[in-house]
């Protein structure tokens, strides 16, 4: 979903930016607007002057037309401003997300038969910024991360999560550190006779290896006309066209560590 600008034409030497709605939006979000001296106007806003502070709305029967939002009652200009809000959400300079990547120590435990796992985090700081003149309140994040399964079969694991922001004052960040996944590496120890008596070939043999190829990240935000804005952002850029947005899917089972053997107490000699 995606916002048009138009540029007007040059009012003392300055370029004025309107700020629209996609179109198809445009056409189907119809409201019923009240004004000040009660006629009743079925419309939907198509573009905001910062400007001017008009509205454009379209009428049901398709004509355009610019009014300030103080010709209607107290209970549409709340609208018209949720209106704004919602728009300027959508827009990278106004609403910021910003994403991180951390990557923690690598784990890894030896098994009594010298094999190997090992596990390692990797997070993410997600941060929001919000510029759009206004709160921006009950933000949701919902995350996926796409595993490569490099052994043994070359699949794609998804991990994820989601979490909830209450509210993001104006000129103010909210920063959330996330863990995207937890990556599993797995070898296995082998022990081969040379072919010469005498001789023998110790080696670790990789069986599972996992790689982090794509985080997406989803920002739910404020709503218009009963539908959901949905900002995004991925590392790397080309994350959306290499992967589609899925449900997770199970993490492979971690072996458990082997428990320590307790040492028996020395019992003394009875004389």
């Amino acid at each position: 979903m995606g916002f048009r600008f138009t540029l007007l034409f040059p009012v003392f030497g300055l370029l004025l930016c309107v700020l629209a709605v996609p179109a198809a939006r445009a056409e189907a979000a119809l409201h019923t607007f009240t004004t000040t001296d009660g006629r009743s106007l079925e419309a939907s806003i198509a573009a905001y002057n910062q400007a001017s502070k008009k509205i454009q709305v379209v009428r049901k029967d398709g004509k355009k037309v610019w009014v300030a939002p103080s010709v209607f009652c107290d209970r549409d200009r709340d609208y018209i401003r949720q209106w704004i809000a919602a728009s300027r959400f959508m827009l990278p300079t106004k609403f910021r997300i910003k994403g991180k990547k951390i990557k923690k120590k690598a784990h890894t435990v030896k098994r009594p038969d010298r094999s190997t796992e090992t596990t390692t985090e990797i997070l993410y700081k997600i941060s929001l910024e919000n510029r759009t003149g206004t709160p921006i309140k009950d933000l949701r994040i919902e995350y996926r991360a796409f595993i490569a399964v490099k052994f043994p079969r070359g699949d794609i694991r998804v991990a994820g999560g989601h979490l909830a922001i209450p509210k993001i004052a104006d000129k103010k960040s909210a920063t959330r550190e996330v863990k995207a996944a937890t990556l599993l590496a797995r070898t296995e120890y082998h022990y081969e006779s040379s072919g010469i008596v005498g001789i023998y070939d110790e080696y670790n043999l990789k069986v599972y290896d996992e790689n982090l190829k794509g985080f997406w990240v989803r920002v739910y935000g404020p709503e218009i006309d009963g539908e959901r804005l949905v900002r995004e952002w991925c590392s790397p850029p080309d994350t959306r066209k290499n992967f589609s947005w899925q449900e997770v899917s199970p993490a492979p089972p971690v072996a458990p560590q082997p428990r320590p053997r307790r040492r028996q107490p020395r019992r003394k000699p009875t004389p």
